[in-house]
């Protein structure tokens, strides 16, 4: 009996791992049933507090990530299509592996998490959310959609990551499961909180996170426009086809951004944008350096009629482009800033390139990799931050996956001259009508609130917006539609603490948390509820007013 109970034990606990990663998938785009992110890993926590041996934690953290990513990330199997022409199969298997792998820092939570909580005690429900926190800052996502960018269209719950991130947002969605879990599930006695003050806790945390939103939206929306840039964005609708074309029937791609810019208007912009690839060809190199700056040199072909179409127009415009060395280098993906009367002005390269996509990890190791999977390219990262100047105001240009790495853009945002605005041009055709295009703008949308800068992003096939500095999103434009909108940014002078000190607060913490209970002694939860069960005898009763100080 006691053999066959350890095994229903066992699959009721692979069950709850499993349970989590479902509600944790529907809290995320395209489903995106937001509230279930505050009580998503509550059967996940409960499973593992049960386990003794980090294997089956590993096991079952691992299932949890596996079912998020594979209810998320299906749209790696379009991708893997539409990109490199694999018959579906081994989109599937592209698919499940990409699952597979990302699991895997839920699995490392998972193996660490029987350690923490045998150590940590009555400490536990604190340690949790921490070491949930580190695993998601440390792990080598290929798409790290961070939990705490879940929120993101309810904007007055994210306005703390100016406090302590993206992660910080993530360490309040687990400490609240934490605190649920402990309230109203019988393992709270292995933590010395009880049900009450557990359940007042999660009330305070979000009571909190709600208050700090709301005022830290008034301030913003108090504060005076320091400077303001009116702003054209171009979605030409490029599709995959388009791309694939060869020779000169790809001048179509130019025709179809400039068919969608004649809608904006003439006299009242200070910028235009077109997205990452809206440029056809290769964007001659003769062009983009000092020298061409300095003699505001045209180049041919489509380069000069962009150019004297700028020219013509006389307001400053940006674009994404591949550029090939001329010496016969790797090809890199590159925004482009020209001036109003045409003439180069400046020139950022993509720094953070997408594995699988524009290069393939440790290749430069194992060259005979290269070129095996159509579509997946060999390109050459950026090395320095660049800043483009419209009308005095400093913006950062970004291109697709950059932003969506709180310290890169962090560190870019803060760089001297610091950044006001940052601008991010992606293309995200590739994807097809599925959640990605959604999550790639949620992932955007936290860089705006940790920083406390606007953000305005161009696309090819959408989702084209523009995000304030508090998160709150304007302009959204509908997916795969030829279209131009436009808007005013405003920039605004207003204080983020993350801007500062990034995640050094999150890192003390973790090594804090990691040398306590390495020094603490090993208690097995027997020990801990007789000794908690002592204690309850030998305390006095207390009065609420002494409870509620504690």
């Amino acid at each position: 009996m006691g053999e066959q109970k350890q095994r229903n034990d066992g699959w009721k606990g692979l069950a709850l791992a499993i349970l989590s990663g479902g509600l944790l998938a529907l809290a995320y785009p395209e489903r995106h049933i937001w509230p279930l992110a505050l009580v998503s890993y509550i059967p996940l926590l409960i499973t593992l507090s049960r386990q003794e041996h980090w294997k089956a934690g590993l096991l079952r953290g691992w299932l949890t990530g596996v079912v998020l990513h594979l209810g998320c990330y299906y749209w790696v199997y379009h991708t893997m299509i539409s990109m490199s022409d694999l018959p579906p199969v081994w989109a599937a298997v592209a698919c499940l592996l990409f699952g597979m792998y990302s699991g895997l820092q839920h699995g490392l939570f998972g193996a660490l998490f029987p350690w923490l909580y045998k150590r940590a005690g009555g400490h536990a429900i604190w340690m949790i959310p921490v070491l949930y926190t580190a695993t998601e800052t440390i792990f080598p996502h290929v798409f790290p959609w961070y939990l705490g960018n879940v929120l993101y269209s309810v904007p007055e719950l994210v306005q703390t990551a100016d406090l302590a991130g993206v992660h910080g947002n993530s360490f309040i969605l687990v400490l609240s499961s934490a605190l649920l879990m402990h309230a109203f599930v019988k393992s709270r006695k292995w933590v010395d909180l009880s049900a009450a003050r557990a359940l007042g806790l999660w009330v305070l945390l979000w009571a909190g996170v709600m208050t700090y939103g709301l005022i830290r939206m008034s301030l913003f929306d108090a504060a005076p426009a320091e400077k303001e840039l009116r702003v054209g964005l171009v979605q030409a609708n490029i599709t995959p086809q388009d791309k694939k074309r060869k020779g000169a029937s790809r001048g179509m791609i130019y025709d179809k951004g400039v068919e969608q810019m004649k809608s904006l208007e003439e006299d009242e912009l200070d910028l235009i944008v077109w997205p990452e690839g809206g440029y056809p060809y290769y964007f001659p190199n003769d062009i983009i350096t000092e020298e061409s700056k300095a003699k505001k040199s045209v180049g041919k072909g489509y380069a000069g009629k962009l150019q004297k179409m700028v020219k013509d127009r006389g307001t400053s415009f940006t674009f994404g482009a591949l550029t090939k060395p001329s010496d016969g280098g790797k090809l890199r993906n590159t925004f482009i800033q020209l001036a109003p009367d045409g003439s180069f002005e400046e020139v950022h390269v993509k720094r953070v390139l997408v594995p699988f996509g524009e290069y393939i990890p440790f290749s430069d190791w194992f060259p005979f990799v290269k070129g095996k999977v159509k579509g997946i390219g060999d390109m050459a990262p950026g090395e320095h931050r660049v800043v483009f100047d419209v009308n005095g105001v400093k913006i950062l240009p970004s291109i697709c996956y950059e932003a969506i790495y709180p310290g890169l853009t962090r560190e870019a945002v803060m760089e001297d001259p610091r950044a006001e605005m940052i601008l991010n041009i992606t293309n995200d055709m590739w994807f097809g009508n599925t959640s990605a295009l959604t999550m790639h703008l949620m992932v955007q949308t936290s860089r705006a609130v940790e920083l406390r800068v606007p953000l305005v992003r161009s696309t090819n096939s959408g989702i084209t917006a523009f995000v304030d500095a508090t998160g709150r999103l304007s302009g959204e434009t509908p997916r795969y539609e030829a279209l131009a909108t436009q808007g005013v940014v405003e920039v605004k002078s207003t204080f983020s603490l993350y801007s500062h000190v990034g995640d050094i607060p999150l890192g003390v913490v973790t090594v804090m948390m990691f040398i306590l209970c390495w020094f603490r002694p090993v208690q097995t939860r027997e020990e801990f509820v007789k000794a908690a069960s002592r204690e309850e005898k030998n305390t006095p009763q207390v009065n609420s007013d002494s409870e509620s100080s504690m």
